[in-house]
């Protein structure tokens, strides 16, 4: 520069010792060539830690034991992040008396969570039926609401085979309103397992690029399947 002082820029330097030799070819203004070596030592990142399994907060001295099946939407609003967590309908924790419908937390972090209550108030009556739960949530937004696909178990429809519902609600937090009927019906497995009903469990909703959406859903009796929603 101006005052005769070579300024460089390195980088994609290894993590360790490293070593720069800067070398200078003198001109008419200022010293004669010369060159020096300087000992650069790089640092690796300092890496965020976090200790699985993340702290889901039923209450201020009590914590969930699972969240099987997570799901998880991120909502932006007045500058700041919230995310919401979505789980199977499995018990909060060892002797949980309650029954529950798809457990949702919410975080500003991704990683310390609080319990806000269950999806659903209760069983849909299509799926109300001794032993049957409620799993595998897949939230997505869209037409100004979101809709929160689940597995049932067992339904009392036609075979009691496994079905997929789904719940709208004005916030991600809920609660949501059962649609009234299955989004996936209880079928007879098509292509193996004479007799048995297919596993219409955990589905997922995809959507092309001309907006034609798609549920996805399906894993061991009778394989994987996909339809038009």
């Amino acid at each position: 520069d101006s005052t005769g002082v070579a300024n460089f820029m390195s980088t994609r330097l290894p993590v360790g010792a490293n070593s720069i030799t800067a070398a200078y070819s003198g001109d008419t203004n200022y010293a004669a060539a010369a060159s020096t070596t300087a000992a650069v030592a790089i640092k690796a990142s300092a890496a965020a830690t976090f200790t699985n399994p993340l702290a889901l907060h039923v209450a201020s001295s009590t914590l969930a034991t699972s969240c099987a099946d997570p799901a998880i939407y991120k909502d932006q609003s007045g500058g700041a992040d919230t995310w919401y967590l979505y789980c199977t309908s499995d018990a909060l924790y060892p002797g949980d008396p309650n029954p529950h419908y798809l457990g949702i937390y919410k975080s500003s972090d991704l990683v310390n969570w609080t319990y806000l209550g269950n999806a659903f108030a209760g069983m849909p009556s299509w799926a109300s039926i001794n032993g049957a739960s409620l799993w595998a949530p897949a939230i997505k937004y869209f037409n100004g609401q979101y809709y929160l696909y689940y597995a049932a178990s067992e339904t009392s429809l036609t075979g009691n085979g496994s079905a997929i519902g789904v719940g709208v609600s004005s916030t991600p937090a809920g609660p949501f309103v059962d649609h009234g009927s299955p989004v996936v019906e209880p079928e007879l497995a098509t292509n193996c397992c004479a007799g048995s009903y297919r596993s219409t469990i955990d589905p997922d909703v995809i959507q092309d690029a001309s907006g034609q959406r798609y549920i996805l859903f399906g894993s061991f009796a009778g394989g994987l399947y996909v339809r038009k929603l």
